[in-house]
């Protein structure tokens, strides 16, 4: 509608009246999808710094709006924006991607319930946001949360809540969600992590020291957390790593830079593991490591490197003799052997050289 008006400044809708009321009033379905969208109704309005969405509606009329990708993207000169009487849902991708002076956002309605909700780039360099008035407690978990946060490097504290309900056989990605959020002290997810994909979520998160999941964190179905909190330089939640997961294919990277002290990986499945690299690059603070489930499954050298870095003090590391013949250890570990849910002491074992 007003894509690439790149000299609008402001937008008045408060003298527009909308009578439609359901979609009985359309021909077909795919009629009523299209007449509402809001796609790329004011993308790239650099100059655009107030909307009154304030429409004349009578009263049991609802604007649903279906689909609202790059709706006010790359619209750099918004501050503020009101969203109150119209409900959004399925397609959010790049909805307010690039507002980089968009600082608060108040929505009155969220709702979607079905299989295929987008919120992928939704909040992408929203680098000014300081607070998200989002009631995501009406829709259900999205398919897609790809960099639906990144580099929002204002916003310190977050809550995010999704409906219960979920269906395991939908593939899920969270990829890069909270990529480079500098400023987030601490995060709280209200809803089952059931995304197949969560690599490189909280990556560059410098100042996250706190993840809170409640009973909701589910990785039995997780396939990808490579880089997962690589550079979380304030990091220590190492009961968030005390999980159980059965499909992981790459950790390369989840826990490089973190101030983790303990980690608890013997729950872990990892029959379909082929990168384990960088997994504990730099955790300089660890004391305790359970690594007893690992196993190499023949891979390369290069994928099973998984200690750099400096460790000044004498990590205690469960380990066992077959994972230990293939890996570089730090020579100031104390290490315990555990074969078969039995441990002793490792004074019969040749610790290999110094990865240094």
């Amino acid at each position: 509608m007003f894509n690439n008006c790149i000299n609008l400044k402001a937008c008045d809708f408060s003298k527009v009246n909308l009578n439609y009321n359901n979609i009985s009033d359309y021909y077909n379905r795919e009629i009523y999808e299209y007449y509402n969208s809001m796609d790329y109704m004011f993308n790239n309005c650099k100059s655009l710094t107030s909307i009154n969405f304030d429409f004349k509606m009578q009263k049991e009329v609802k604007m649903n709006i279906i689909s609202s990708k790059y709706m006010l993207n790359n619209c750099i000169s918004l501050k503020e924006i009101y969203l109150n009487k119209i409900t959004f849902q399925q397609n959010l991708n790049n909805m307010f991607s690039n507002c980089i002076q968009l600082e608060n956002i108040y929505l009155r309605d969220f709702i979607y319930s079905g299989n295929s909700l987008n919120m992928s780039y939704m909040f992408y360099n929203c680098s000014s946001l300081v607070s998200l008035n989002f009631p995501s407690e009406n829709l259900a978990i999205p398919n897609n949360m790809s960099y639906s946060f990144a580099y929002c490097i204002s916003l310190k504290k977050f809550d995010l809540e999704f409906e219960k309900e979920y269906d395991y056989s939908i593939y899920r990605t969270m990829s890069n969600a909270f990529r480079n959020c500098t400023s987030l002290i601490s995060i709280n997810l209200k809803f089952p992590l059931i995304f197949d994909d969560m690599s490189y979520a909280f990556m560059g998160c410098h100042s996250l020291y706190s993840l809170e999941t409640g009973h909701f964190y589910i990785y039995s179905y997780v396939k990808y957390m490579n880089g997962m909190f690589l550079d979380c330089y304030e990091f220590d939640n190492g009961d968030f790593i005390s999980i159980t997961a059965g499909e992981v294919i790459d950790v390369s990277y989840m826990l490089s830079n973190t101030r983790i002290a303990f980690a608890d990986f013997s729950g872990f499945d990892t029959k379909s593991i082929i990168n384990y690299r960088g997994l504990f690059y730099g955790c300089e603070y660890l004391s305790s490591l359970d690594i007893s489930s690992f196993t190499h499954n023949n891979l390369p050298d290069a994928n099973l490197s998984i200690f750099k870095g400096d460790y000044p003090s004498n990590p205690i590391i469960f380990i066992t003799n077959e994972f230990l013949s293939r890996i570089n250890v730090p020579s100031n570990f104390d290490l315990i052997i555990n074969n078969n849910t039995k441990s002793s002491s490792l004074s019969s074992v040749i610790i290999p050289n110094d990865v240094y």
